[in-house]
Formats: structure tokens, C-alpha cells, sequence
């Protein structure tokens, strides 16, 4: 039967879902092919039933996929004891022998699941224009570990999680003389005002986080590295709020500015109690009517 939506629209529905998986499932099953469902992440499941059956078998095992996370979780985790490669059907078709990336890396690998989540994955927002590649670059030259096995250790309390996390952050923007995040902000928005022109604007997405929203990114970056290595905590705890039954990212637990500045804001509205959803009122998120010239 021809689809008549895009794949996204499709999969967004939860019953479409649930019988693809099931259809699909039963075809290998009728051939002999073992299936396995992920309740959770699927990477993870992948992954570690790739290396549980590369420890077992005398073949090598092939993970066949393109999603960059399956790669570094088997670097990773991978032993001296497994042969695993994975193939990318990509243009060209590569191949990647698991155990080289492993040695060419060194030590480093121990960190890359904290690498991977930390500048964005399937659970963690990504880092405007701080790349995968610059963080890994900083880690692997400077082979400051430490800080990084907050992530690792199963015992970390959420006020070590938020230290580790904003001093990996200044380190990342290249920050020297500041103690916070919000120092640094400070420092890059004048830096940018004094540099910037009338005829060019101002990108405050340029600009390093807040502490505050440092802190919930660091948590659910914990939360993905800890998940990735077999441990099971509550989200609701590390950065995930729930909003009608679905977990949705806790931004910041503080407000993006003072009440007083908030609402200083202008707007063409008059009418008190304004039902109007469309209106611009209603688009700020006040209940308050100003009409500030």
C-alpha cells in the first residue's frame, strides 16, 4: 500500500509505529532471524547485543547502520576480546574495523560517550557552533580526564554533574579569566556590541549558555551517559520535566529575565482580560497590558 504522508509525519503517529514494528518483526521471525525490540534506546540495544554476541562467536560481527552514535558507543565499550566492524552505506560504502579506531584513539575513548552527548545526540541538544570536532580535539590533546569521570561515576551527585559541566563549557569557549558562564556571557556580548555595526546584527544565539541552562544541559547529558552504560535513572531528576505524559527538555529553572523587564514590553492590545489567542498579548505570555513607547 503506497504512502500518502512523509516518513516523520508517519512515524510521529504511535499506532503507525507500533505496526510497522510488528510487521517487520514477523517476517525475520518466519525465516529463522532472531529479532529484538528496544523498549528504550535503540542504539544502546544494538550495541550491546553486537558486542555480547562478538564475545561469544568466532566471526566477526557486523553492525550495519549510519547513526554516528553507534560507533562510538562500540569504541567505547568494545574489549580486546571482540572483532567488530561497522558498515555505512554510504557513497562510497565504508567500513570501520572498531578495535583500530579504538587503539588510534588511546585513552580518550573512555570519554567519548561523554563527548558525543555533551555536543548533541538523540537526547541532548546540540551546542551552537562549538562542534563535535573541537571538543574532541581539546579532550584528546590535553588529556585532561578527570573533570570528564563525573560523567562515568554512577555516584555523582547533581552538584558535581553541574560543576564538571559549566567548567568543560568554559573550557570549551575558551574562557580563562571567568569563573561562570555567565561571566563569560557577559564578556562576549560586550566584545560583540563594540565589534558589531549598524548595518550588521547581533546573533545572541552566538553566545555561550547560562549557567542555569548549562546546568540542565550538563544533567541530561549525565543522564544519556549513564543510560549508554546500563544505568537507569529517573529523568525527571536530570534535566526532563514531564508536560502531558512526554518528557520535554527543562531549559532553565530560573526566569529568562527580571519580572520588571519582562514586562516593559510593547504592544498594540487594550483589552483587559483579552481573550484573543492570536493576539500579541497573549504571544508574550502576559496577562499584564502596556502600552510602552
Amino acid at each position: 500500500m503506497p504512502t500518502t504522508t512523509t516518513q516523520a509525519a508517519f512515524l510521529a503517529n504511535a499506532n503507525n509505529k507500533k505496526r510497522l514494528i510488528e510487521t517487520l518483526s514477523a517476517k525475520p521471525l518466519l525465516t529463522g532471524v532472531q529479532v529484538k525490540q528496544a523498549e528504550a534506546d535503540a542504539d544502546t540495544l544494538i550495541v550491546s547485543t553486537a558486542l555480547a554476541v562478538a564475545e561469544s562467536e568466532v566471526l566477526p560481527v557486523v553492525v550495519v547502520g549510519t547513526d554516528t552514535d553507534l560507533i562510538v558507543k562500540m569504541v567505547a565499550q568494545a574489549t580486546n576480546n571482540t572483532e567488530v566492524f561497522m558498515l555505512c552505506h554510504s557513497n562510497p560504502v565504508m567500513a570501520f574495523n572498531i578495535n583500530e579506531i579504538k587503539h588510534a584513539i588511546g585513552v580518550t575513548r573512555n570519554h567519548l560517550m561523554f563527548l558525543n552527548a555533551v555536543k548533541g545526540c538523540d537526547t541532548v541538544s546540540t551546542i551552537y557552533r562549538q562542534g563535535k570536532r573541537k571538543a574532541f580535539d581539546m579532550v584528546h590533546q590535553k588529556q585532561d580526564f578527570d573533570l570528564l569521570d563525573t560523567f562515568s561515576n554512577s555516584r555523582s551527585t547533581h552538584n558535581e554533574v553541574k560543576n564538571a559541566g559549566e567548567t568543560f563549557l568554559l573550557k570549551l569557549y575558551g574562557a580563562r579569566k571567568c569563573d561562570s558562564l555567565d561571566e563569560y556571557r557577559h564578556v562576549v556580548y560586550k566584545r560583540a556590541i563594540v565589534r558589531s555595526s549598524l548595518s550588521s546584527s547581533f546573533q545572541p544565539a552566538c553566545l555561550p549558555p547560562t549557567s542555569a541552562a548549562a546546568m540542565q544541559h550538563s544533567f541530561r547529558t549525565y543522564l544519556a551517559v549513564q543510560e549508554w552504560m546500563g544505568n537507569t535513572l529517573p529523568p525527571t531528576e536530570w534535566g526532563w520535566r514531564l508536560e502531558e505524559e512526554t518528557l520535554v527538555p527543562l531549559e532553565t529553572d530560573i526566569s529568562v529575565a527580571p519580572d520588571t523587564l519582562l514586562n516593559m514590553v510593547s504592544y498594540g492590545c487594550k483589552t483587559d482580560g483579552c481573550n484573543n489567542l492570536t493576539c500579541s498579548c497573549k504571544k508574550l505570555g502576559t496577562l499584564l497590558h502596556f502600552d510602552v513607547q
